[in-house]
């Protein structure tokens, strides 16, 4: 429930196991542990678990899905302005055998505007493969509210190619709110979910190898017939 002095709304969201959107990656350099940081989904391991500040804390874990319910995340403004931006971050590794087929995540929330007021959303979703330091991410269009009350969820999907079982992720979200007069505005989200897919990891067939050993085999038989001659 947003509350403040002019607002009350009492728009509820729930973000579940099969996540449609997504979330805004920065991460600052000093973070708060989740009190367990360290869990297991049915496919890979997470750790390092996170916050910028602390309002994130241990997910509730559904198969290979993290939901997360950030303690007070809100922009509240009353003829003014304010804003707030947190990350959570988290390392995933692929069970033996496996590895991430693509992330997903959403960021889901509610707000309630009076008068001349503004509230605004965004979010990212940052990946990067730990082996290779390679740096995935998606920045989904943000949200932007003028009236009224209601629910609100940003999201969005990255494919990830073969080789990351090992991934680094960080999901960024940041909320603003303005308003002049006699206006007033509060936005907040309520719950940020992610979903990892995994894959069996394909071995490259032996005849892949072959083919160059056998080329180069040809070439030495060649150079030798040549200086013979």
């Amino acid at each position: 429930m947003l509350t403040n002095t002019k607002i009350v709304s009492s728009a509820l969201v729930l973000v579940t196991a099969s996540f449609g959107t997504v979330a805004t990656a920065q991460a600052g350099v000093d973070s708060v542990p989740f009190d367990n940081p360290n869990g297991l989904a049915d496919t890979y391991a997470f750790t390092d678990g996170s916050s910028s500040t602390g309002l994130f804390n241990d997910p509730i874990v559904s198969g290979d899905a993290l939901l997360f319910t950030p303690d007070n995340f809100i922009a509240l403004s009353d003829e003014s302005s304010d804003s707030i931006t947190e990350t959570v971050c988290l390392t995933l590794t692929a069970n033996e055998g496996l590895q991430f087929s693509d992330l997903t995540f959403a960021m889901a929330g509610d707000f309630a505007i009076l008068g001349e007021s503004v509230a605004t959303a965004g979010a990212v979703l940052t990946v990067e493969n730990l082996d290779t330091n390679v740096t995935l991410s998606t920045d989904p269009d943000s949200d932007v509210f003028f009236n009224g009350d209601g629910l609100f969820e940003l999201g969005d999907s990255i494919e990830l190619p073969d080789g990351w079982s090992n991934v680094l992720v960080k999901i960024t979200g940041d909320l603003f709110a303005e308003s002049d007069g006699q206006g007033s505005a509060a936005i907040q989200f309520k719950s940020v979910g992610l979903n990892a897919g995994t894959e069996a990891i394909v071995p490259i067939p032996a005849a892949a190898f072959a083919a160059p050993l056998l080329l180069i085999g040809g070439l030495k038989a060649r150079k030798r017939f040549a200086k013979k001659r």
